[in-house]
């Protein structure tokens, strides 16, 4: 059984958010909706991809689709997770690709690809693949597809 277990009822590990830097902005946006258009509008103006990580936790925060979040406690991997369905899919997985993320873990991130693609009821949270310096998490197909993307910081 894959640590994954502790998804009561949704099949998607995942929550998305990205944010526009502007100053005094708040770092929490209203709704899912507002979360979308951000992503929208912060893709649009800048280079790369840019994700907000907005606290560290697990299903409880990731449902709650602000943004990313950190389950390296959880998981003994670093690792964020986002739900596919409040915008987790469109996390870039093209090698070599930018990505931005800002709040927690923030820095510039060039994306290494798919590393490992896992069934729920199937794998364990051992099978979560090693040696990267940051993982991105969701659901490609629900919770028997789980991808992982590999992330190396830019220098």
């Amino acid at each position: 059984m894959f640590s994954f277990s502790v998804v009561a009822g949704r099949a998607a590990l995942s929550a998305a958010t990205a944010i526009a830097i502007v100053a005094g902005a708040s770092l929490a946006p209203a709704s899912a909706a507002e979360s979308h258009a951000s992503v929208r509008a912060v893709s649009a103006v800048s280079s790369g991809f840019v994700k907000r990580v907005w606290t560290s936790g697990f299903q409880a925060e990731i449902n709650r689709c602000r943004g990313a979040v950190d389950v390296t406690a959880v998981y003994g991997v670093r690792t964020i997770a986002e739900r596919s369905d409040c915008g987790g899919r469109a996390f870039p997985t093209t090698p070599g690709a930018i990505v931005t993320l800002v709040g927690l873990d923030a820095g510039r991130y060039r994306v290494i690809g798919v590393v490992a693609r896992l069934n729920g009821a199937v794998n364990r949270s051992s099978d979560i693949p090693r040696g990267y310096p940051l993982l991105f998490q969701t659901c490609a197909r629900g919770y028997a597809d789980i991808r992982f993307v590999a992330l190396a910081p830019l220098r």
